[in-house]
Protein backbone atom coordinates (compact mmCIF):
# COMPACT_ATOMS: atom_id res chain seq x y z
CA UNK A 1 0.00 0.00 0.00
CA UNK A 2 3.36 2.35 -0.21
CA UNK A 3 2.64 4.73 -2.65
CA UNK A 4 6.36 4.70 -3.96
CA UNK A 5 6.82 0.96 -4.21
CA UNK A 6 6.40 -0.18 -7.47
CA UNK A 7 3.49 -2.43 -8.00
CA UNK A 8 4.82 -5.98 -9.07
CA UNK A 9 4.04 -6.69 -13.38
CA UNK A 10 1.77 -9.65 -13.11
CA UNK A 11 -0.57 -7.19 -10.79
CA UNK A 12 -0.36 -4.36 -13.28
CA UNK A 13 -0.54 -6.70 -15.95
CA UNK A 14 -3.77 -8.63 -14.67
CA UNK A 15 -5.26 -5.27 -13.65
CA UNK A 16 -4.88 -3.88 -17.14
CA UNK A 17 -6.43 -6.89 -18.65
CA UNK A 18 -9.17 -6.61 -16.67
CA UNK A 19 -9.77 -3.10 -17.23
CA UNK A 20 -9.04 -3.57 -20.85
CA UNK A 21 -6.58 -1.13 -21.19
CA UNK A 22 -3.08 -0.68 -22.83
CA UNK A 23 -0.08 -2.65 -20.58
CA UNK A 24 1.99 -0.48 -18.58
CA UNK A 25 5.42 -1.89 -17.61
CA UNK A 26 6.86 0.39 -14.77
CA UNK A 27 4.84 2.39 -12.03
CA UNK A 28 4.12 3.31 -8.67
CA UNK A 29 1.08 3.90 -6.91
CA UNK A 30 2.41 7.52 -6.96
CA UNK A 31 2.47 7.66 -10.91
CA UNK A 32 -0.99 5.91 -11.75
CA UNK A 33 -2.99 8.46 -9.65
CA UNK A 34 -3.90 11.50 -10.95
CA UNK A 35 -5.54 12.99 -8.48
CA UNK A 36 -3.85 12.22 -4.95
CA UNK A 37 -7.07 12.08 -3.23
CA UNK A 38 -8.31 9.23 -5.77
CA UNK A 39 -5.32 7.08 -4.62
CA UNK A 40 -6.33 7.66 -0.65
CA UNK A 41 -9.63 6.94 -0.98
CA UNK A 42 -8.43 3.77 -3.09
CA UNK A 43 -6.02 3.06 -0.34
CA UNK A 44 -8.94 2.96 2.38
CA UNK A 45 -11.13 1.22 0.20
CA UNK A 46 -8.12 -2.18 0.36
CA UNK A 47 -7.76 -1.33 3.68
CA UNK A 48 -11.67 -1.52 4.44
CA UNK A 49 -12.12 -4.88 2.16
CA UNK A 50 -9.17 -6.55 3.44
CA UNK A 51 -9.92 -5.90 7.29
CA UNK A 52 -6.99 -4.25 8.18
CA UNK A 53 -6.78 -1.64 10.93
CA UNK A 54 -4.29 1.06 12.28
CA UNK A 55 -2.39 0.32 15.17
CA UNK A 56 -4.21 2.05 18.26
CA UNK A 57 -2.75 2.86 21.79
CA UNK A 58 -4.43 -0.13 23.25
CA UNK A 59 -3.35 -2.75 20.94
CA UNK A 60 0.62 -0.87 21.05
CA UNK A 61 0.31 -1.42 24.69
CA UNK A 62 -0.35 -5.29 24.32
CA UNK A 63 2.53 -5.30 21.27
CA UNK A 64 4.77 -4.00 23.53
CA UNK A 65 3.73 -6.46 26.28
CA UNK A 66 3.98 -9.63 23.68
CA UNK A 67 7.74 -8.15 23.06
CA UNK A 68 8.77 -7.85 26.67
CA UNK A 69 7.83 -11.58 27.37
CA UNK A 70 9.42 -12.61 23.88
CA UNK A 71 12.67 -10.25 24.75
CA UNK A 72 13.13 -12.76 27.45
CA UNK A 73 14.39 -15.38 25.28
CA UNK A 74 15.51 -13.54 22.44
CA UNK A 75 19.05 -13.29 21.32
CA UNK A 76 18.94 -10.12 19.46
CA UNK A 77 16.90 -7.39 18.45
CA UNK A 78 16.01 -8.87 15.47
CA UNK A 79 14.44 -11.78 17.28
CA UNK A 80 11.86 -9.32 18.58
CA UNK A 81 11.14 -7.42 14.54
CA UNK A 82 10.44 -10.37 13.49
CA UNK A 83 8.13 -11.29 16.78
CA UNK A 84 6.20 -8.04 16.42
CA UNK A 85 5.63 -8.29 12.20
CA UNK A 86 4.27 -11.62 12.91
CA UNK A 87 1.79 -10.47 16.13
CA UNK A 88 0.69 -7.43 14.04
CA UNK A 89 0.14 -9.56 10.76
CA UNK A 90 -2.47 -12.11 12.82
CA UNK A 91 -4.13 -9.12 13.87
CA UNK A 92 -4.73 -7.89 10.83
CA UNK A 93 -3.14 -4.61 11.36
CA UNK A 94 -0.99 -2.41 9.06
CA UNK A 95 2.30 -2.67 10.01
CA UNK A 96 3.92 0.01 10.39
CA UNK A 97 7.50 1.26 9.25
CA UNK A 98 10.47 -0.72 10.12
CA UNK A 99 12.36 1.95 12.25
CA UNK A 100 9.19 2.03 14.44
CA UNK A 101 9.08 -1.68 14.94
CA UNK A 102 12.88 -1.68 15.41
CA UNK A 103 12.68 1.31 18.00
CA UNK A 104 10.18 -0.96 20.03
CA UNK A 105 12.57 -4.05 19.42
CA UNK A 106 15.59 -2.09 20.70
CA UNK A 107 13.12 -1.35 23.89
CA UNK A 108 12.34 -4.35 24.86
CA UNK A 109 15.46 -6.19 24.56
CA UNK A 110 17.38 -3.01 26.29
CA UNK A 111 15.08 -3.38 29.13
CA UNK A 112 15.50 -7.29 29.30
CA UNK A 113 19.03 -6.88 29.34
CA UNK A 114 19.18 -4.18 31.64
CA UNK A 115 17.12 -6.47 33.96
CA UNK A 116 19.70 -9.23 33.18
CA UNK A 117 22.74 -7.05 33.96
CA UNK A 118 21.46 -6.63 37.22
CA UNK A 119 20.35 -10.37 38.25
CA UNK A 120 24.21 -11.17 37.18
CA UNK A 121 25.43 -8.48 39.84
CA UNK A 122 23.23 -9.34 42.31
CA UNK A 123 23.41 -13.03 42.25
CA UNK A 124 28.01 -12.69 41.57
CA UNK A 125 28.61 -9.61 43.25
CA UNK A 126 30.51 -6.45 41.93
CA UNK A 127 33.98 -8.16 42.79
CA UNK A 128 33.91 -11.55 41.41
CA UNK A 129 32.01 -9.59 38.47
CA UNK A 130 34.78 -7.27 37.63
CA UNK A 131 37.41 -10.34 38.41
CA UNK A 132 35.60 -12.06 35.38
CA UNK A 133 35.42 -9.61 32.91
CA UNK A 134 39.42 -8.41 33.58
CA UNK A 135 39.74 -12.21 32.90
CA UNK A 136 37.40 -12.84 30.19
CA UNK A 137 39.31 -10.41 28.11
CA UNK A 138 43.11 -10.82 29.75
CA UNK A 139 45.83 -12.70 26.73
CA UNK A 140 45.10 -16.17 27.15
CA UNK A 141 48.54 -17.80 26.98
CA UNK A 142 47.05 -20.88 25.24
CA UNK A 143 46.26 -19.30 21.98
CA UNK A 144 46.48 -15.79 20.24
CA UNK A 145 43.46 -14.62 21.73
CA UNK A 146 41.88 -13.67 24.90
CA UNK A 147 40.37 -16.10 27.13
CA UNK A 148 36.58 -15.66 25.97
CA UNK A 149 38.30 -16.27 22.45
CA UNK A 150 39.42 -19.58 23.49
CA UNK A 151 36.62 -20.22 25.52
CA UNK A 152 34.47 -19.72 22.25
CA UNK A 153 37.23 -22.30 20.25
CA UNK A 154 35.17 -25.58 19.47
CA UNK A 155 36.65 -28.73 19.93
CA UNK A 156 38.81 -29.86 16.62
CA UNK A 157 38.18 -33.58 16.70
CA UNK A 158 37.85 -36.22 19.01
CA UNK A 159 41.24 -36.89 19.98
CA UNK A 160 43.36 -37.09 23.84
CA UNK A 161 44.45 -33.25 22.71
CA UNK A 162 41.18 -32.20 22.75
CA UNK A 163 39.53 -33.57 25.67
CA UNK A 164 42.39 -32.34 27.75
CA UNK A 165 42.05 -28.84 26.08
CA UNK A 166 37.43 -28.87 27.01
CA UNK A 167 38.91 -30.21 30.65
CA UNK A 168 41.54 -27.38 30.93
CA UNK A 169 38.61 -24.90 30.30
CA UNK A 170 36.33 -26.10 32.55
CA UNK A 171 38.97 -25.85 35.37
CA UNK A 172 39.34 -22.35 34.54
CA UNK A 173 35.87 -21.52 34.91
CA UNK A 174 35.83 -23.18 38.27
CA UNK A 175 38.56 -20.99 38.99
CA UNK A 176 35.98 -17.87 38.68
CA UNK A 177 33.80 -19.80 40.71
CA UNK A 178 31.12 -19.81 37.57
CA UNK A 179 29.50 -23.31 38.60
CA UNK A 180 28.68 -21.37 41.82
CA UNK A 181 26.42 -18.83 40.30
CA UNK A 182 22.78 -18.57 40.48
CA UNK A 183 21.49 -17.39 37.02
CA UNK A 184 18.95 -19.69 37.10
CA UNK A 185 16.47 -16.68 36.88
CA UNK A 186 18.06 -16.11 33.41
CA UNK A 187 16.88 -18.28 30.32
CA UNK A 188 19.38 -20.22 28.96
CA UNK A 189 19.21 -19.07 25.39
CA UNK A 190 20.33 -15.71 26.96
CA UNK A 191 23.03 -16.84 29.03
CA UNK A 192 23.72 -19.32 25.60
CA UNK A 193 24.01 -15.95 23.68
Amino acid sequence: MDRFATVPKVLLRSVCEALGSTSVSIASLRSLYERRQTLYEHQAWARMYLGLGDLDEVQLQKLEQVLAVAALEAAHPDDLVRTARIWLYGRRIIIPGSRRIADWARKAFDATEAAMAATIEAAIGKAALRQAIEWAYAPSPATWGSHLEWLKTPPQRDAPSTTLETLEKIRALKALGVHNWALDSIALSKQQA
